[in-house]
């Protein structure tokens, strides 16, 4: 008989048992991934991807994902059965991005007894005293029939709690129909994660078709890692809102790279109104790592010079000084985005840095210069520099007030090249106002209402003075 207690007695308690195992925490931690895609955006947001295959219970219960983005976004967390059986569903979600520290340890032994660890000076020993942690807040403790806010000791846990969260984790309460392994797919939104683009431009010799570089650097402080997986960068202005972040699915077409001496590990796609960059292979993303990828080569792509004096506005206001002023001449650069100049792709924003080859052979930073997003047959332009052999030099000859609300005066820009050749410099003028040119040396070209320029050639070592008057109505 009280054998076949004891037996009655182990059943009971294996049921119990059993029972607390079909509702115990099921876990899926980051080594449980089959696959991530991450797609980063231009304005510090990634949409990820991945799929797991986690045991569930047939009775529903609680489920840990392990591993995902610190700087997830809760709102934007979408879960589904990837595989057959849709009757997995998600009742309720909690985020725990709240890591193991002193301060979260801590409020897990509140109302609990803890060790106190002194060291007492003239004993030259330690000292230990059980007390109740009653606040984290001074802290506050009872020792015995006494309450001591703050102690000089060290605190002693007497474990790790069962639901320490070492890890950011997404916590979901399902249900299921029928207990089994289920291939789910989450997706979310995440900030902290970055992409920007930077160009080398390397001038060719004596006017010969330059070669353009085109690299992305990743930037990932999304408080974790992506292992072996699919990336895209998304080009483009993403509207978001401060209440509601939301992904949102769209489909896309593909356009692969088509420049003439093009070669890239990334085929290019329209997206919406965006354009989308694929890494034609896998690859890793550690967490606080910044990885650079080469978006793509073009050779064969003609660059032309143009050095330009510009002028401001509110020169012909009023008399003007009667020494010179000097005029810096800024270098620019341009050239097509066209499949016939060597590229015919979409540009995003970035900075290029601009290199050329010395009398040695060897390539020198000449300037840099940051370029706006460029989609393709558009021309690129940048400004890299002031010349150093070719000065400018303006004055003010003549003014004359006609009216209390109009004016003449005449300018005179002189510009000197200390080249061993020619140097060809646009002189650019911007007015204001209703005006009209009365006089000119050289012929103009008038670009918009406001700006007109006069293209002037300047032998080697000599001198050219542009002259004009204008007539400005206040």
């Amino acid at each position: 008989m009280k054998k076949a207690m004891i037996l009655i007695l182990f059943g009971m308690l294996f049921n119990v048992a059993f029972s607390g195992t079909a509702e115990a925490v099921n876990k899926s931690p980051l080594g449980d991934q089959t696959s991530v895609e991450v797609t980063v955006y231009n304005n510090n947001l990634a949409f990820v991807k991945e799929t797991r295959s986690p045991v569930l219970d047939v009775n529903g219960g609680e489920l840990h994902w392990a591993g995902v983005a610190a700087s997830l976004i809760p709102e934007s967390v979408n879960v589904r059965a990837a595989s057959s059986g849709g009757d997995f569903r998600i009742l309720e979600q909690n985020f725990a991005y709240d890591l193991v520290g002193p301060g979260v340890l801590l409020e897990k032994y509140v109302g609990k007894k803890i060790k106190i660890v002194d060291w007492n000076e003239f004993q030259d020993r330690k000292e230990t005293v059980e007390a109740i942690l009653l606040s984290t807040n001074g802290p506050i403790y009872q020792i015995g029939e006494e309450i001591f806010i703050g102690h000089p000791g060290t605190q002693v846990l007497p474990g790790v709690p069962v639901d320490l969260i070492t890890e950011p984790t997404l916590i979901w309460n399902y249900e299921i129909k029928s207990g089994q392994r289920r291939d789910l797919e989450l997706s979310y939104l995440t900030t902290n994660i970055s992409w920007k683009t930077d160009y080398v431009l390397v001038l060719g010799e004596d006017n010969q078709p330059a070669k353009l570089s085109a690299w992305v650097t990743l930037d990932n402080q999304s408080g974790t890692a992506y292992e072996n997986a699919r990336i895209k960068f998304v080009a483009g202005d993403v509207q978001r809102t401060s209440l509601a972040h939301k992904a949102v699915a769209m489909q896309a077409r593909g356009m692969a790279f088509s420049g003439v001496a093009m070669e890239s590990q990334f085929e290019e796609e329209d997206l919406f109104e965006y354009h989308v960059y694929n890494l034609d292979r896998r690859t890793s993303i550690k967490n606080n790592e910044s990885k650079q990828l080469l978006l793509f080569e073009g050779d064969g792509v003609g660059v032309t010079k143009e050095r330009r004096v510009v002028g401001a506005q509110g020169y012909y206001q009023g008399a003007a000084a009667d020494e010179e002023q000097k005029e810096p001449v800024q270098v620019h650069l341009k050239f097509r985005n066209s499949k016939e100049n060597g590229l015919g792709v979409p540009l995003p924003g970035g900075v290029m840095r601009v290199y050329a080859r010395d009398a040695q052979g060897n390539q020198e930073f000449i300037g840099e210069s940051q370029i706006a997003p460029t989609p393709k047959d558009e021309e690129v332009k940048l400004q890299v520099g002031r010349s150093f052999d070719v000065i400018a030099k303006k004055r003010q000859t003549d003014f004359q007030k006609l009216t209390t609300k109009m004016t003449e005066s005449e300018w005179e820009i002189t510009l000197n090249n200390h080249k061993k050749e020619s140097a060809d410099v646009v002189v650019m003028e911007r007015m204001s106002g209703n005006w009209s040119l009365v006089s000119n040396s050289h012929p103009y070209e008038k670009t918009d209402a406001f700006t007109l320029k006069f293209p002037v050639s300047v032998p080697q070592n000599g001198e050219v003075k542009v002259r004009y008057r204008v007539r400005v109505g206040l």
